[in-house]
């Protein structure tokens, strides 16, 4: 799909001879073993996917945004990051007005990184970004 989407962290159920089920994760390390995480830690390897990912097209899917915002705004509050190629913000058909999301998508990958760490979570027209 468009825009920035977080896939979830490879997990495994396995059973042990009790039969209690235990979430392993798959590393990328075809060395190394298996490993039990917590959600701390699976949070932070999806995150850093998705920055990887991120890093490769460009693209951020941003929401919460407010129904009345336009793309000369979004174009200036994400255009400090970098060079933008495209910004979208879908209109809905019978509101004629936005949906609160928008795509926003750079030139390089490395300025959507950028951009991803210094917005995600800020508040902008009195909505908290993600």
């Amino acid at each position: 799909g468009e825009g920035r989407e977080l896939q979830p962290a490879k997990v495994e159920a396995s059973r042990d001879d009790n039969h209690r089920g235990t979430a392993r994760e798959h590393t990328k390390d075809a060395a190394s073993t298996k490993r039990p995480i917590g959600a701390a830690a699976a949070a932070a390897e999806m995150a850093a996917d998705a920055e990887e990912g991120l890093g490769d097209h460009g693209r951020l899917f941003v929401r919460n945004l407010p129904y009345l915002v336009t793309e000369t705004e979004l174009q200036d509050l994400f255009g400090v990051h970098g060079p933008l190629s495209e910004v979208h913000v879908p209109m809905g058909a019978a509101t004629r007005r936005g949906t609160g999301y928008a795509h926003i998508t750079y030139s390089l990958g490395e300025h959507a990184v950028r951009a991803l760490a210094a917005l995600d979570g800020k508040i902008f027209q009195g909505r908290l970004l993600h």
